[in-house]
């Protein structure tokens, strides 16, 4: 894990999840298409957590005068969520229903700028395939004050993503015995 300067983190080691790295994606109708991955860090990489903590702190002074007023919040509303605590809109625990999310921490990041994808000999990786919800990596993210439609905060853009390992798949691939005989 470093950090190359206040507003950027690069991670330890950290599963990912909605790896959208090599096509660009909207979220809903209407949205610019964008670059994302969900990046999962465990409550045991204290040293990942505290950078982002800190990274989100030093966007936050950055950002104090745009968007915050002049100055800084007490508690900044930042994307990065406990994955013990976080409720979806209905009040539902988020590791209920994803339980990789449990003793971690999550961010969703996106860019509109197609993200290098390096492996750990950062050979840059352009078989899609190997990497999906469940692998293994570390990415470099940079974070920001943002201030809009009512809301505001500190979020972060995705930079690049290097593969350390192959994980367990988070999705449920069915064999096509569902249809029987």
């Amino acid at each position: 894990m470093s950090t190359l300067n206040k507003n950027q983190v690069v991670t330890g080691e950290c599963r990912l999840s909605f790896t959208n790295l090599f096509e660009p994606v909207a979220m809903k109708e209407g949205d610019t298409p964008k670059y994302s991955v969900t990046v999962i860090v465990p409550k045991t990489d204290t040293k990942t957590i505290a950078a982002i903590k800190a990274a989100i702190q030093a966007a936050a002074e950055a950002g104090a005068q745009k968007h915050f007023g002049g100055r800084v919040p007490t508690n900044v509303n930042s994307t990065f969520k406990d994955g013990d605590t976080e409720t979806n809109d209905m009040g539902d625990l988020q590791k209920e229903k994803y339980p990789e999310y449990a003793n971690s921490y999550y961010i969703r990041v996106s860019t509109k700028f197609k993200p290098k994808v390096l492996d750990n000999n950062h050979q840059e990786i352009i078989d899609p395939t190997e990497i999906y919800s469940g692998v293994y990596g570390r990415v470099s993210m940079t974070f920001f004050a943002y201030s809009g439609d009512g809301k505001r905060g500190v979020s972060a853009v995705l930079n690049n993503v290097m593969k350390t390992r192959d994980g367990e798949p988070l999705v449920t691939i069915l064999s096509g015995e569902e249809f029987g005989e």
